[in-house]
């Protein structure tokens, strides 16, 4: 694609990165003293019982908190204007759908395409430094969106009005990015016949070596921040004879992962939405 097409590659993108906070646990409400003190000894073991007891109910409460309610409180101010995310369970398999070129003729009809809400996740913030947020791009009333749903544009905000950009879609931008370029090496190699558009597909002008660039590093840090620690099993493979066998080595599919619900971060991005253009590009 042409540069100027490129918006994420060619500026940094406000990273609202996923960072869970602890859950607050919950206070045992203050014990009264006895107005006198007979016999409490004899009651030492049972009182010692039960607030152990009831130790072990509160972790236990909280520690199931934590793994069915999301996160309580967000380590980046502006995690906050999301909301609290749900998280749902998803099996990894694979989509043959996604093979063919994010950037390439077909793009409109690729579901690559579809994988970027309407403004391709660039969204206006009325008041950034309220959400601790420094460096967006400026934003006049001509430069929002008409048919945004949901402003966050404001007269009387203290600061003026930013365009950032959802992480999210910039790391999908970039490993769209990555999938064009890798389609069109595997079609010069393959010796396509139309040699024409791949000179012009392969071209400094589509996908810069700089972009790719940073594009794998970018996609490197994403990786190790959101750190996921499923855990995955021994692939299995059919034989020869038809059977299916385990083998050493892993593939992913068919493993549940715990990931937060796109939809919910979809429809956000699509409601604050800066600009109209569409696509991964």
């Amino acid at each position: 694609m042409a540069a100027s097409h490129h918006d994420f590659a060619d500026s940094e993108s406000a990273a609202f990165l996923a960072e869970e906070g602890g859950v607050k646990h919950e206070e045992r409400p203050p014990r009264t003293r006895k107005d006198t003190w007979t016999g409490v000894w004899h009651y030492v073991p049972y009182a010692s019982l039960a607030v152990n007891v009831l130790l072990s109910l509160v972790i236990l409460f909280a520690s199931s908190k934590a793994t069915t309610a999301g996160p309580v409180t967000a380590i980046l101010p502006s995690q906050a204007m999301f909301g609290d995310i749900p998280t749902k369970k998803v099996v990894f398999e694979p989509d043959a759908s996604f093979d063919v070129d994010p950037f390439g003729p077909d793009e409109i009809d690729s579901p690559w395409y579809t994988l970027a809400p309407p403004g391709k996740g660039h969204i206006a913030i009325a008041d950034p430094a309220a959400w601790g947020l420094a460096g967006g791009f400026p934003l006049s009333g001509d430069d929002v969106s008409t048919t945004t749903t949901t402003t966050t544009m404001s007269t009387t905000s203290p600061s003026p009005a930013e365009e950032y950009t959802v992480a999210l879609y910039h790391q999908l931008h970039c490993l769209a990015a990555l999938k064009s370029k890798m389609v069109r090496l595997q079609a010069w190699y393959a010796n396509a016949s139309d040699n024409e558009y791949l000179r012009f597909a392969l071209g400094e002008d589509q996908v810069a070596d700089h972009h790719m660039d940073h594009c794998f590093d970018y996609l490197r840090q994403t990786l190790l921040c959101h750190g996921d620690t499923t855990l995955e099993g021994a692939r299995r493979v059919r034989t020869a004879t038809g059977h299916e066998t385990t083998v050493r080595g892993v593939d992913g599919w068919g493993v549940v992962h715990a990931c937060r619900d796109r939809e919910r971060i979809y429809a956000f991005a699509d409601a604050h939405r800066s600009r109209n253009d569409t696509g991964i590009d």
